[in-house]
């Protein structure tokens, strides 16, 4: 609306600065508990309070209207004073890879460039965030309680709907990334993508409910250094997104590896069955045994590998003994070895 105002040279004023419980203002003042008091008797719907419980509600509103008490709204803020608004997509908080992204916490910036939403203007019929709480954009955002440390989930998915993640922090390497997604009912679609590189659609599942939370992975992404841009789109509706999470399998940084040495990354999936895979770093060319032992530490597999170039490689068993047939359950180590190292790790097979 202010662009439109200023393209043509027309004069505004935000005077509304600090509003109450509303998203649509810099500042956000809440009610208190106690002022909630006098206002359910203004409504009649309880009955006069005592004058002393009266004053400590109005004292306690007062101390709400301060600026420091006040909820910040940095996407408000932005739409009027950055100039960059409309043309940069800028994180609404510091995001980082490793770690979790809490879906709500989308970068602030212009619809189009920030996200996408179907419904993202109040036209005179209805709103536009159809939960009314914490971003005064179109995307539909609802107050959780379900984990403590993410207060708001996406809901009201549409088809065609994206969101968009600014993430500056980046530790390049073997990622699995989960998605954490309520539904009723299967049907669901979307797709993720890392600055243009696609990570995959993602079918939903039923979880059972729009409350009830359940990770959805996309294994071994492989991700470069340097800020990248997480873009989530909706192409069938009927889901929430409460997050996603980026967990380290292996880091890909060799620079610090001394020559002949390797890193070993942990075995995915374990426990583990048919087979069971890890990534393998290493600084040089060269030959490695693996090398497969039980519990009680009797040889149950092993074989040479040959590399001719340095860097990531991924190391599999397929839980058979070196005559070929499959072992039963159990606990074992995979060991690999060059001529100067030997690194190990431990496995579970269930049968």
């Amino acid at each position: 609306v202010f662009k439109l105002l200023e393209e043509n040279n027309i004069g505004w004023n935000f005077w509304t600065h600090k509003k109450v419980d509303k998203i649509t203002s810099p500042y956000s003042a809440l009610v208190t508990p106690q002022y909630q008091v006098i206002i359910d008797y203004l409504r009649g719907v309880a009955g006069q309070p005592d004058p002393n419980i009266a004053g400590m509600g109005l004292t306690s509103f007062a101390n709400s209207l301060k600026i420091e008490n006040c909820i910040t709204r940095p996407g408000v803020i932005a739409s009027l004073t950055d100039a960059e608004y409309g043309e940069i997509s800028k994180p609404y908080i510091t995001h980082s890879i490793p770690g979790t992204i809490p879906a709500a916490y989308y970068d602030i910036g212009a619809r189009g460039l920030s996200y996408s939403d179907s419904d993202y203007w109040n036209d005179g019929d209805g709103g536009y965030n159809d939960g009314w709480v914490f971003r005064n954009d179109g995307v539909d955002v609802e107050g959780s309680d379900d984990d403590p440390n993410i207060p708001y989930t996406v809901g009201w998915t549409e088809a065609g709907e994206w969101l968009g993640y600014t993430i500056e922090d980046v530790l390049p390497g073997t990622y699995d990334v989960s998605f954490s997604i309520s539904a009723p009912d299967a049907g669901g679609i979307f797709y993720a993508q890392l600055s243009g590189q696609n990570l995959g659609v993602i079918d939903v599942p039923s979880t059972g409910g729009w409350y009830s939370w359940e990770d959805i992975p996309i294994q071994r992404i492989e991700i470069t250094e340097g800020e990248k841009f997480l873009k989530i789109q909706i192409v069938q509706a009927g889901f929430n997104i409460q997050s996603v999470t980026f967990d380290q399998v292996l880091s890909t940084d060799t620079q610090n590896l001394n020559p002949d040495s390797f890193i070993l990354g942990k075995p995915y999936p374990n426990p583990f069955n048919p087979s069971v895979e890890m990534n393998l770093v290493v600084d040089n060319s060269g030959t490695y045994q693996i090398s497969i032992h039980n519990i009680k530490g009797e040889l149950i597999n092993n074989w040479d590998v040959n590399f001719t170039q340095k860097g990531n490689h991924i190391i599999q068993w397929n839980a058979m003994n070196y005559s070929g047939s499959l072992v039963p359950s159990g606990v074992f180590f995979i060991s690999v070895t060059n001529q100067n190292k030997s690194k190990q790790r431990k496995v579970l097979l269930l049968r």
